[in-house]
């Protein structure tokens, strides 16, 4: 299954490559058949990365290639430039984290639950879809079959358990994205984990405690690919 999407995803993006190629094309010979210029280095950035986040909707290359053309495009046509605009509103940044980091003290201060839930999924297969914003939690998988998903974490504190699932022989991706908060897995220490995330000041470590013993290691891999920004993950056991 995984192989025949990754073949639709190629053959979408060649199609997209062909058709873009041909209007780059036919526009060196003036021959143009739209009254807006649709012939341009950031229109052609949000074309490819609009076709890569449809078929991986969880692509950081397709994010960065829609943003670089959405930045051109709104700096030709709108005379707006997402980097003057960033230099000028990025305070409300931290004006937000702060409110955050205020409202979240008041509330566990005055709720004994913390504001965390915990919840408990056992099921023969599962795929991860958890989402946190604002409310910390621990999410339990009981799993016979770990088929990998997306753990998003805004402001929140997230632990997802993953110690009694099983992963199949080869390889699952488990994409995360935490902003302002902090997500931590829990997996077992003889899991063999890749690390593949995006960090922009924060930081995705693995501290589990290694096995010496190689015979006990699984078969199967799980990648952890996604986004830290302003916040932290790390892997535990």
């Amino acid at each position: 299954m995984q192989n025949h999407n990754n073949s639709n995803g190629r053959t979408w993006i060649g199609v997209g490559l062909i058709v873009i190629g041909m209007l780059f094309f036919l526009k060196n010979f003036e021959i143009q058949f739209f009254n807006i210029n649709l012939f341009t280095w950031p229109v052609f950035f949000l074309v490819v990365g609009i076709i890569i986040l449809i078929n991986h909707k969880d692509s950081f290359f397709g994010l960065v290639l829609v943003i670089i053309g959405a930045n051109g495009i709104a700096a030709k046509y709108l005379n707006v430039s997402f980097r003057t605009v960033f230099a000028e509103y990025w305070p409300i940044m931290l004006i937000i984290l702060g409110v955050y980091l205020i409202l979240k003290t008041f509330v566990q201060k005055n709720n004994d639950s913390h504001d965390s839930t915990l919840d408990t999924i056992e099921a023969d297969e599962y795929i991860a879809d958890i989402f946190s914003i604002f409310k910390d939690g621990t999410k339990i998988i009981k799993a016979n079959k770990f088929l990998g998903g997306k753990i998003t974490s805004l402001f929140s504190d997230l632990k997802v358990d993953l110690k009694d699932c099983k992963i199949i022989d080869g390889t699952i991706e488990l994409d995360t994205l935490t902003i302002f908060g902090a997500t931590k897995i829990l997996l077992p220490s003889n899991m063999q984990i890749i690390i593949k995330t995006t960090t922009i000041f924060g930081g995705f470590e693995d501290h589990r405690s290694k096995t010496s013993d190689q015979s006990e290691i699984k078969s199967g891999t799980l990648v952890v690919k996604g986004l830290v920004l302003f916040g932290g993950g790390e892997i535990i056991s």
